[in-house]
C-alpha cells in the first residue's frame, strides 16, 4: 500500500496506522490527517450504522465534535 497513513477496523475496534521511516504500519493513538477524532468516535460511527441513517450517524458524530471544541 505504502500511504502515509491508514485506519483499520476490526473486532469491533478502529486503530489509526502510520507509516514509519522503515516502511512498517505503526499504530498511533490519534490520527494526524483527522486530529478531531477518536477511534472510538469513528468505531461507535460504524456500530450506528447498523441501526442508523449515514445522515443521523453524521449529524450526531458533528455534535458530538462541536461540543467538545
Amino acid at each position: 500500500m505504502k500511504v502515509p497513513e491508514v485506519c483499520r477496523y476490526s473486532n469491533h475496534e478502529v486503530r489509526f496506522l502510520r507509516l514509519n521511516e522503515e516502511g512498517i504500519y505503526v499504530a498511533v493513538e490519534n490520527s494526524p490527517s483527522l486530529p478531531m477524532l477518536t477511534p472510538s468516535d469513528i468505531a461507535e460511527c460504524f456500530e450506528l450504522l447498523g441501526t442508523l441513517s449515514e445522515n443521523h450517524v453524521l449529524k450526531t458524530l458533528v455534535a458530538k465534535l462541536r461540543e467538545r471544541h
